[in-house]
Formats: structure tokens, sequence, C-alpha cells
């Protein structure tokens, strides 16, 4: 059984057919590379994207801590023309 399921493959690749079944796995090889690659390099752009958005959250976050918390605060910032 075994036998005859090898002496069928290598009966195949023997001719065109193994040509063609070589080729077209190279083929898929080289697809599925460039695939894994495409996505790794999106990968990278989100991690760069989210990156960004944390430091633009934590600008925020800072820039808030330092606001003043109340009308007077405000106003007493504005007359100091440190706003």
């Amino acid at each position: 059984m075994i036998r005859a399921f090898f002496s069928a493959i290598t009966g195949a690749l023997s001719g065109i057919w193994g040509y063609v079944i070589i080729v077209a796995g190279g083929a898929v090889a080289v697809l599925a590379i460039l695939a894994g690659a495409r996505s790794a390099g999106r990968d990278s752009e989100r991690v760069k994207n989210a990156k960004q958005a944390i430091e633009i959250i934590k600008r925020q976050r800072q820039a808030a801590a330092r606001s003043p918390s109340d009308r007077r605060g405000v106003a007493d910032r504005m007359r100091d023309g440190s706003f």
C-alpha cells in the first residue's frame, strides 16, 4: 500500500507534471513569504500609530494637569499672562 503510494508520487514527479508541481510549489512559497512580509509591515505601522497615540494622550493629560481647575484660576492666569 505504502509502496504503491510512493511509486505513484515518483511517477507523477518524473514527467512534466513533476516540473509543474515543483514550479507551482515554488510560486506558492514566494507568495506566502511576500504575504508574511506585508503583514509584518502592517503590524509595524499599527505599533507606530499606537505609540504616537499614546504619546499624544500623555501630552494631553499633562496639559490638563497643568490647567487651572476653576474660573478664578483661569482669570488669574490670564491676568498674569502665563496662559
